[in-house]
């Protein structure tokens, strides 16, 4: 979109702002992966900045360091640009996972498994980090050897992410924010 994505102004703030307060449970402590960046976007109580261990090597990179710095059990990865993600759907891909004894969950849609969000086990960290080793820098491909698991989203919606200008005005996102090209989140 030709600026960071977390930064654009949605609904009355930043899209990052309006991620964390759909998705975040209250006082939970969010990590934010900003890969090598120099800017600190989304700083703030409550809220960890995380570089990548390995700079400019993907978004792997960023996975990677958040589940190695997550206390949780389970991590739950969120992208800035899907404003319709919710909490609830969330907590759904975490009792999914915890029901179903896997080390990590994903979305599908129409059979498509998507890279996320994803609730991931502590036992992931390892495979992160061999996979990055190996020369792996996709968030799907990586879990050889993991259980995992997809399931269908509540609602097909919610998957829909803010790629394109367009995309960004039929979220009731104002069109004149975005100047062409994707970049950030």
């Amino acid at each position: 979109m030709g600026r960071d994505k977390a930064r654009l102004p949605f609904r009355g703030r930043t899209l990052l702002e309006h991620q964390i307060s759909r998705c975040a449970p209250p006082g939970a402590t969010v990590l934010l992966a900003i890969g090598d960046r120099d800017d600190r976007p989304g700083e703030g109580v409550g809220r960890r900045l995380l570089a990548d261990r390995l700079s400019g090597v993907g978004p792997l990179a960023g996975l990677e360091v958040l589940r190695a710095e997550a206390e949780a059990p389970i991590l739950v990865v969120v992208p800035c640009d899907m404003p319709n993600l919710d909490r609830a759907e969330l907590e759904r891909l975490v009792a999914d996972l915890r029901a179903g004894g896997a080390d990590l969950a994903r979305f599908a849609s129409a059979g498509v498994v998507q890279p996320l969000p994803v609730a991931l086990a502590a036992d992931c960290g390892p495979r992160l980090s061999a996979a990055l080793e190996s020369g792996h820098r996709k968030l799907l491909g990586w879990e050889d050897g993991l259980r995992s698991l997809a399931i269908e989203p509540s609602r097909p919606e919610i998957l829909r992410n803010l790629n394109t200008a367009e995309d960004f005005a039929a979220a009731g996102g104002d069109p004149a924010d975005v100047d062409g090209g994707a970049r950030g989140c």
